[in-house]
């Protein structure tokens, strides 16, 4: 059977489209997209398929079939696929990578690829959706085993409960139908993606929403302390509230820890989906918030009216009524200052998404600083996102991927290594912005009050030595 001539049309689009995505100096096979008949239930078939020189690729040949076929797509379609697996097969050829040796961290060095080509996020997606729907086919098929999850756990043989799948997988319903496919939960954030909608404040952004919240007339200090909680502790805005004064440590012992070293002490929250669980603080924001709690006057009028009324105030943030706030009365407040200061689609809540990224780059910084391999054929992903759920107390790693996946995109060098991040950069981060001068100089006020002289001497001349470093 003869292939149309508007078909004939499209394969030679698809042959001149597909040029100016291949990386500058790639030496890879000769791929060709062709077209083939087949004969299925009496009737006569025409696709476009991928040959390797002068062989067919077999296995993407069967998948085409199986796309055109069975999944009723048309001509133009399917070669929209093979286009697509052209695209992979010669990244595979140049960094010799057969399909049963592909994991997740092989399809991020892709899409990094991609990136470096100037293909969009919305075409990166495209092409990562297509080619694990591939890996998905050749796993059902027995192509390959126990490389892809294409169902539920339970419905696999004698499979460890440990196992990671090397291409990972996520179920999704879609359609009308509520059909049930397995995608790839590498998509990175974009146009059509409600991680990629919220904004995440920057350094600056939030260097102003501070700013602007001290500068408030009215309970200046308590919303400070709430973003600086977010900030500073990664939690949830419901985990912030639940604080109380009992939960923190005397002024002796606040005078105690400092002279002991410590960095941090653990608050215990009822944390989603997790129930009581600890909450690790720097000792910097303890010292503040007990701060805040002896001696800020809108808040001691707030326990003198409650104490008349025999309502004890036992929460830290307090609303007019004594009570501890509301979640939502947060969302609200917080809300006008972010729209102060120009900071759009974002709210306190994505402190806590400022936190997380903050975490898992700290973490990679401290395996490639400590002369960990961190390339494509190491198992650090696993590594970095087990130390970030425990500090953030999330109860599946599986909530930090999305945070992670976006870090590696943008780290990840086209050799297959993790760029580690320059001094500016990581200065210019969040949780280092707590070493600037100011804030030195205001931790160590609130020192002298609740510490002693040597420590608070200790402090000064530390901050001395800092300040005479940085000018040589």
């Amino acid at each position: 059977m003869r292939v149309s001539e508007g078909d004939l049309e499209l394969l030679k689009h698809l042959e001149e489209d597909i040029i100016s995505v291949i990386p500058i100096g790639t030496a890879v096979q000769q791929y060709l997209i062709l077209p083939v008949s087949f004969r299925y239930n009496d009737k006569i078939h025409s696709i476009p398929t991928l040959y390797v020189g002068d062989r067919l690729d077999e296995e993407v040949a069967g998948y085409l079939r199986h796309y055109h076929v069975k999944r009723s797509k048309a001509f133009s379609s399917t070669g929209e696929v093979a286009k697509i697996m052209r695209i992979f097969r010669e990244f595979q050829a140049k960094h010799h990578v057969a399909d049963d040796s592909v994991a997740d961290e092989f399809l991020s060095l892709w899409q990094q690829s991609m990136k470096a080509a100037n293909l969009k996020v919305e075409r990166r997606n495209t092409c990562l959706a297509a080619v694990h729907a591939y890996f998905v086919w050749l796993e059902g098929n027995g192509y390959v085993r126990y490389r892809v999850q294409d169902r539920e756990r339970g419905e696999y043989r004698n499979l460890p409960d440990h196992y990671r799948f090397p291409v990972n997988s996520e179920k999704i319903t879609v359609g009308r139908n509520r059909q049930e496919k397995w995608v790839s939960p590498l998509k990175e954030p974009g146009a059509t993606s409600s991680f990629g909608r919220r904004a995440t404040p920057n350094a600056k952004q939030i260097e102003r929403l501070k700013l602007r919240v001290e500068a408030h007339l009215r309970n200046a200090k308590r919303n400070s302390l709430l973003i600086s909680w977010a900030l500073e502790t990664g939690a949830r805005v419901s985990e912030i509230l639940q604080v109380r004064r009992g939960d923190l440590p005397t002024e002796d012992e606040i005078g105690q820890h400092y002279a002991n070293g410590t960095h941090q002490i653990s608050v215990t929250v009822h944390r989603k989906n997790r129930g009581p669980s600890q909450l690790y603080v720097p000792l910097r924001l303890i010292t503040r918030t007990l701060n805040y709690v002896l001696h800020d006057p809108e808040r001691q009028a707030i326990v003198e009216r409650n104490v008349k009324a025999s309502r004890p105030a036992s929460f830290v943030f307090l609303s007019e009524k004594g009570g501890a706030l509301t979640p939502d009365s947060v969302t609200r407040i917080c809300g006008c200052f972010f729209r102060a200061v120009g900071i759009k689609n974002a709210n306190i809540h994505r402190l806590r998404a400022r936190f997380i990224t903050e975490i898992i780059e700290q973490c990679l910084d401290d395996l490639v600083e400590n002369g960990q391999s961190v390339d494509l054929n190491s198992d650090w992903t696993e590594t970095i996102l087990v130390q970030a759920q425990k500090r953030m107390g999330h109860s599946h790693i599986r909530s930090l991927k999305p945070y992670l996946n976006e870090i590696k995109i943008r780290r990840l060098q086209i050799d297959g290594m993790i760029k580690a991040r320059s001094p500016e950069e990581r200065d210019g981060e969040i949780l280092n912005l707590n070493s600037s001068l100011s804030v030195q100089l205001v931790e160590i006020d609130q020192l002298a009050k609740v510490g002693t002289r040597q420590e608070v001497a200790a402090r000064l001349r530390q901050m001395a030595d800092d300040i005479e470093a940085a000018a040589t």
